[in-house]
């Protein structure tokens, strides 16, 4: 009777691999892709604010494009301090939630 149902997922085209090794594999992947745009997208932001501040230093622009740029540099800077700390929390909440054999929603 189990190979009977193992076939059975072959000819629907359902991959023979456990519903856990599945949810395990996505869950890491959106992880991963969580862990990326933490650190990427702040410094990113802060690059380009650094970019904008030289230009406006070297060109004439109007007063506002620094206070601007300062301000983006300023309202990153705690997105880049606080993303080691969701990185952190995020791989703990994963691990505790595959020991205790329940699907963890992120």
């Amino acid at each position: 009777m189990r190979s009977l149902r193992y076939s059975e997922r072959l000819k629907k085209g359902v991959s023979p691999i456990s519903r856990q090794q599945h949810t395990l594999d996505h869950e890491l992947l959106m992880l991963s892709v969580l862990i990326i745009l933490a650190f990427v997208v702040p410094v990113m932001g802060i690059a380009f604010a650094i970019y904008v501040l030289i230009y406006a230093h070297k060109q004439v622009t109007e007063k506002w494009v620094k206070i601007l740029a300062v301000l983006a540099i300023i309202s990153q800077l705690p997105f880049l301090v606080l993303s080691p700390m969701f990185i952190i929390i995020s791989i703990i909440a994963l691990i505790v939630g595959f020991v205790s054999k329940k699907e963890p929603s992120l």
